[in-house]
């Protein structure tokens, strides 16, 4: 990777199927993040309950120097969180009184396109 680029990686991996109130997230590998300066550019990149396809990983690097990665180097990790879902949500705003956000859940059926697919 050379200095400040962006880059998808992939090892070719795939959700099949993933309980409904879990969802993925992908994180930094500590050691290339401080020894080198590459990092998951979106982290926790968040992979969706529905979600079914190939796993990808968005890197950049802050480094001056380039980095090269290779065939079986640890780039990021992934773990899973249990997801609270709810219809409706009453927020706040700087002390001023609540207001109502309606908040459309996506249907349960199977999903593909990753990086921005579930919003516009």
């Amino acid at each position: 990777m050379s200095s400040t680029e962006r880059t998808y990686f992939s090892k070719y991996w795939y959700i099949d199927k993933m309980d409904t109130d879990l969802h993925g997230q992908i994180y930094s590998e500590s050691g290339i993040a401080y020894k080198y300066g590459v990092a998951v550019f979106n982290a926790p990149a968040i992979i969706d309950a529905d979600y079914k396809d190939e796993i990808k990983v968005l890197l950049y690097s802050i480094s001056e120097e380039d980095y090269i990665i290779k065939r079986g180097d640890a780039i990021a990790q992934m773990g899973f969180m249990k997801t609270l879902k709810s219809l409706k949500i009453v927020t706040e705003i700087d002390g001023c009184s609540s207001r109502d956000v309606t908040i459309t859940m996506i249907k349960d059926v199977e999903r593909k396109g990753g990086f921005g697919s579930t919003g516009k």
